[in-house]
């Protein structure tokens, strides 16, 4: 073992956080969970779509020199005081393995221009993008939301915190804090571009086992962490650790950010439709559009699995457990507009990029009087929610 250039004799070992251990704050009882979430080298990251479901392998490469010494580089970084914290440790990982605030780990790029570093989609494993990061302790080129997930998830299991990766299908992006996916339409019904929120295929972040007697035991167990820069968080661009039980039971003011990840679950579609005043008005809510599966590798197993049901409650729950008054009364409100049509598209989960892509739309009607459809449209759009292309557009 190598630790910037220097042997580490038989003798010498490196002990940061203790999962086998009953007083440490990442203390897992099952030794199968161990296995999995801090020993196991190798993972799966699924991205694609619900319906096409696509698993990358990843290599961690947690005990790999290259792993450890950028773990202890950006240990460094960190007050002394806070390095046996594994929520503040784990907090500032999430701020430090996206390069946006502190030179951290890893540059995030979606314009797909690559050529003066490497794109995300040729990265397979963390060890390479550690390993360059420890060498010359600059960011690396280039990464996007699976590649911080594998990268953190290496660094967490490096230093003895378990954790795994998680894949959110339709996952939302809340940029004003609003617990809505908000659009807003003109008065021809087409989307004004100036709108912040957007929805992205798939989005993948990552759990951390951590104990929380910051907040309570209530909350121990599973946090969300993720090191994708989105949003600031006590202004730096990260995410967590946020306690999935406050997640599942809408506690959005709980720290931290979990208000973000509950939109980002469980939030409504909400169109405003602009008036002739030039104000806008709430036309209609699509409800159960977000989080529609949520995905890990199983534990010590290929095969994957789905958690979703621990991020998600119903509406009755989440009205009666939203603490903030606001977004109570807002959400109270949109669950009294009704929906009268049903629209489902019928085409293949899967379509090669040279083919073309056939399919069927049906709108059913689901009140007694006679509607009229004003506006069709298709667009082509990014995994994370961009229009590229209007491909159809009827009105």
């Amino acid at each position: 073992l190598l630790l910037r250039g220097k042997e580490i004799g038989s003798t010498d070992f490196l002990l940061f956080f203790n999962p086998f251990c009953r007083d440490d704050d990442v203390y897992m009882p099952c030794y199968d969970d161990i296995k999995e979430y801090v020993l196991n080298d190798v993972t799966k990251i699924y991205m694609g779509t619900e319906d096409y479901i696509i698993p990358k392998e990843w290599d961690l490469g947690q005990f790999e020199p290259g792993s450890i010494e950028s773990a202890v580089i950006l240990l460094n970084k960190m007050p002394a005081a806070t390095r046996s914290n594994a929520v503040e440790v784990s907090r500032q990982l999430s701020a430090l393995i996206n390069s946006n605030d502190d030179s951290g780990v890893l540059i995030g790029n979606w314009s797909g221009k690559y050529l003066d570093g490497t794109s995300p989609m040729a990265w397979n494993g963390s060890t390479e993008i550690l390993s360059k990061y420890a060498q010359y302790c600059s960011p690396v080129r280039y990464g996007q939301c699976w590649v911080f997930s594998g990268v953190l998830c290496t660094v967490l299991r490096t230093i003895g915190i378990p954790s795994r990766c998680i894949t959110n299908y339709s996952s939302l992006h809340d940029t004003d804090g609003s617990l809505k996916w908000e659009i807003y339409l003109d008065s021809n019904f087409n989307p004004i571009s100036t709108a912040g929120d957007s929805c992205w295929n798939f989005h993948c972040w990552n759990e951390a086992w951590i104990k929380r007697a910051d907040i309570g035991s209530n909350h121990d167990g599973w946090q969300v962490l993720d090191a994708t820069p989105q949003e600031r968080s006590g202004g730096l661009y990260r995410l967590g650790p946020a306690s999935k039980f406050a997640i599942r039971k809408g506690l959005t003011s709980v720290p931290y950010d979990v208000g973000f990840v509950f939109a980002e679950v469980n939030a409504d579609k909400v169109f405003f439709l602009r008036q002739p005043d030039g104000s806008f008005k709430q036309y209609m809510v699509k409800k159960n559009e977000l989080g529609r599966m949520i995905l890990t590798k199983g534990r010590n197993s290929d095969d994957l699995e789905d958690i979703t049901k621990e991020y998600k409650c119903n509406q009755e729950e989440t009205m009666n457990s939203l603490i903030d008054l606001e977004h109570s009364e807002m959400r109270m409100n949109e669950m009294t507009i009704n929906r009268n049509i049903v629209i489902k598209v019928l085409c293949p989960s899967f379509v090669s990029l040279t083919d073309d892509l056939y399919g069927t739309i049906v709108v059913t009607g689901l009140s007694d009087k006679e509607d009229s459809i004003l506006k069709a449209e298709a667009l082509l759009v990014s995994y994370t929610g961009r229009n590229i292309c209007k491909l159809y557009d009827a009105t």
